[in-house]
């Protein structure tokens, strides 16, 4: 109600108030934001407190769950019930096998080798052949 009074003064409204009723006036607006100011700092004192109360119940709250161990997240759905089988402590051994995908890099391999052996078998032959023309030109 007074901040309605307060904007609806213009400078000539001021103009036409006394000096005493000026300064009375910039008194009590003083005053109003003093106590505006104090206000707003005890909410923020207060906001701190409970956001300092919700972190310390946040903490509670991730210890106590730790307590209980790990759990869950509630959108999976519930493993079917049944008799839980109790063992010895051993557990089988898996079977011995080559892991998934060797046979298809052993297959790269020798096709790889295949290429090599012929390259060899090509160098060699172009070699001999070499050997032999020159042998056969030179017959001493």
């Amino acid at each position: 109600m007074l901040e309605d009074i307060l904007l609806s003064l213009n400078k000539e409204d001021l103009e036409k108030l006394s000096r005493e009723a000026q300064e009375k006036l910039l008194a009590l607006v003083r005053a109003v934001l003093a106590e505006r100011a104090k206000l707003r700092q005890d909410a923020s004192v207060g906001n701190r407190r409970d956001d300092e109360g919700s972190r310390q119940q946040t903490k509670r709250d991730i210890v106590n769950d730790n307590r209980r161990g790990v759990s869950e997240p509630g959108w999976l759905p519930p493993k079917a019930g049944g008799a839980v089988k109790r063992g010895t402590g051993w557990v089988d051994p898996g079977r011995l096998e080559p892991p998934p995908g060797v046979k298809h890099v052993n297959r790269i391999a020798d096709h790889f080798a295949a290429l090599d052996r012929s390259e060899t078998i090509k160098k060699i032959a172009d070699a001999l052949a070499t050997v032999r023309w020159k042998s056969d030109e030179d017959p001493t």
